[in-house]
Parts: structure tokens; C-alpha cells; sequence
């Protein structure tokens, strides 16, 4: 007796078949879809720094996550308040640690 597969068992094993994905490059990591990301974009850009850009590619880390964990280390800054003021410097540095030290998600 014959076992039909449906498509969705056929996709699953075309996937492992295929090969893996290509690494992002750096433009790709870093294309800001918004003003916020562009800034940080542009400060990562900025600083020419050979290391925090291989550190980039090579942790596949983008902007959008970047600006994702700042928020989370805001969130905790809050308090339960829900508001909370961090310098520009400070951003920037964690957007550096980020990229560069490979800070986890907060």
C-alpha cells in the first residue's frame, strides 16, 4: 500500500535538501527601515570600524534587532513608571555592545 506525502511533508524535505541560506552582508544587516534605525545606521557607519563591522557580519546581527534590545534595556530602566530618559551617548553605546560585544535580548 502506497503512502501519498502532502505537500507540506514534500516543502519540509525540499528545505533540507536545499542549501543554507546566504550570510546577509553588512548593507543588508544595517538597512534602516525606519528614521530610528537610520540613525543608528549611520552612527555604526560613522565610527569606521573594521572589527564592529566583521563583528556585524559575523553575528548576523541587524538594526532592527539593535534597536530591539535598546528598548528592552529602556523598559527595565522604567521602573513600572513607563518612562525613562537615556542620552544619546548611552543608545549609541548599547547599539555598539550590541553589534560588537554581542549583547543578548533584554
Amino acid at each position: 500500500m502506497s503512502k501519498r506525502k502532502t505537500e507540506a511533508q514534500m516543502e519540509r524535505e525540499a528545505a533540507k535538501r536545499a542549501k543554507p541560506a546566504e550570510p546577509l552582508t553588512l548593507d543588508e544587516l544595517l538597512k534602516p527601515a525606519n528614521a530610528y534605525e537610520r540613525l543608528v545606521a549611520e552612527h555604526v557607519r560613522g565610527r569606521h570600524d573594521a572589527n564592529l563591522e566583521a563583528a556585524i557580519v559575523a553575528g548576523q546581527r541587524s538594526v532592527r534587532g539593535c534597536l530591539e534590545y535598546v528598548a528592552g534595556v529602556a523598559r527595565k530602566k522604567a521602573c513600572g513608571s513607563g518612562c525613562v530618559v537615556m542620552a544619546d551617548g548611552e543608545v549609541f553605546g548599547l547599539a555598539v555592545h550590541w553589534f560588537l560585544d554581542g549583547a543578548t535580548p533584554a
